[in-house]
């Protein structure tokens, strides 16, 4: 069986925000859930006085690179953010 697609059956000790370290899954749980699920408080940083070093002004790719790149790829890995899996790539 393909080690990759197993589901792990843990997840290791963690650290809590005292530095207690956190065994029992349901306070792991309760931990992670409060870390990753934070509600947007609408305000923006102040980013004045920015100053931009270097400014893209456009990019050229050649097909050849292109093409190696698509090659390189593993057909078996999950789709990007455009949600096209790489197999779809290099079938075409």
């Amino acid at each position: 069986m393909n080690k990759r697609i197993g589901n792990r059956s843990s997840i290791g000790v963690i650290v809590d925000g005292n530095s207690r370290f956190v065994t029992d899954s349901a306070e792991k749980k309760q931990i992670c859930s409060t870390a990753i699920c934070v509600t947007d408080n609408g305000i923006l940083p102040n980013c004045r006085n920015v100053n931009l070093q270097c400014i893209l002004e456009g990019m050229t790719f050649e097909s050849v690179d292109v093409l190696r790149s698509i090659n390189k790829m593993k057909g078996n890995c999950s789709s990007g953010s455009d949600g096209l899996p790489p197999l779809l790539f290099k079938k075409s």
